[in-house]
């Protein structure tokens, strides 16, 4: 039997499928909102804060563990050819994997 939360997440996933088929001329700020709402789903993790950064001229976002060893990173590139996500839709993602 599938969890609350799994249902949850089809319905969501049913919705944009839905959103998408009537209006398959969406623009694109209507679709990167559509697909910041995804992120709200997943689940903050803990002892991780976020610094906002500027790294040789681009924007950066960190997450610092809060025993993080300062000698190494994981550099973490988001999906979407940078054309439909942003750094805040996978931060979560990538602080659960730092």
């Amino acid at each position: 039997m599938a969890s609350a939360d799994f249902d949850a997440l089809r319905a969501h996933y049913q919705s944009m499928t839905d959103r998408m088929a009537a209006n398959p001329e969406m623009d694109l700020a209507a679709l990167r909102s559509m697909l910041e709402e995804l992120a709200t789903r997943a689940k903050e993790p803990e002892g991780v804060s976020y610094v906002e950064s500027d790294v040789g001229g681009m924007r950066a976002l960190w997450g610092v563990p809060d025993d993080a060893a300062y000698d190494r990173v994981i550099l973490y590139f988001h999906g979407g050819g940078f054309v439909s996500n942003s750094t805040y839709r996978h931060r979560k993602m990538a602080a659960h994997l730092c």
